[in-house]
């Protein structure tokens, strides 16, 4: 079977095309490594509006939360006024960087922490009622009643999150001496 030079040409450019994204989807984090924490981090996006304020079920001592909160986030905010929500899929070495960093961001700043795979489809469903279009990875800061307050699509060091997880509201407790 015989092509001729064009054809050839177009499948040369083609392999190249496919190699390079395969580069930067594949390569790009792993170059990164530590440097990432002293690049400039992916712009937050604007606070997304939440839905109105409904009551969760009524039981003694429950905070009232807004309608559609994700299970793992609704049982922190009993808890904490400000939890920071790392989503990601968990075979991307790239999405537990970004889980590390808002995991030491939350510890930082005194505000909860919890990490949603969301490798599934019924779960990643799920979350899509709550965080509008969120990709893996993401960290989303989230005060009580429900309100997302802040949202990094992508990567965000500790020290971003930290602050954002704050000006939310949150505070570390001073130890008791």
């Amino acid at each position: 079977m015989t092509t001729s030079n064009p054809t050839r040409l177009l499948l040369v450019v083609a392999g190249l095309a496919v190699a390079a994204l395969a580069l930067v989807f594949v390569v790009r984090p792993l170059v990164l490594g530590d440097d990432e924490a002293t690049s400039t981090p992916a712009p937050a996006t604007k606070p997304v509006a939440s839905k109105p304020v409904h009551s969760t079920p009524a039981r003694s001592g429950a905070v009232h939360l807004v309608a559609g909160v994700p299970a793992p986030v609704a049982q922190k905010l009993q808890t904490s006024k400000v939890v920071v929500v790392s989503l990601f899929t968990p075979r991307a070495e790239y999405d537990r960087r970004v889980m590390a960093h808002a995991r030491a961001g939350a510890k930082t700043s005194g505000a909860a922490f919890v990490a949603i795979n969301v490798r599934t489809e019924k779960k990643a469903r799920q979350l899509a009622t709550f965080f509008e279009a969120a990709p893996s990875p993401s960290v989303i800061v989230v005060r009580r009643p429900g309100k997302v307050v802040t949202q990094f699509n992508g990567f965000a060091d500790s020290a971003l999150v930290a602050q954002a997880a704050q000006n939310a509201g949150a505070k570390k407790k001073q130890p008791k001496s």
